[in-house]
């Protein structure tokens, strides 16, 4: 379900209410987006 959310593909009928899974749908998109604008760390040796 968790790939479901994060491809913003809808999960079978029943699973849940579609307003919880749009905001599941956010929650992933916001956390794709904020590893889009990280910078890798630096490695000091």
């Amino acid at each position: 379900m968790r790939t479901y959310a994060r491809n913003g593909e809808n999960p079978p009928d029943g699973f849940m209410c579609p307003g919880g899974w749009k905001v599941l749908v956010k929650y992933y998109e916001s956390l794709q987006a904020e590893e889009a604008t990280q910078q890798p760390a630096a490695v000091s040796s």
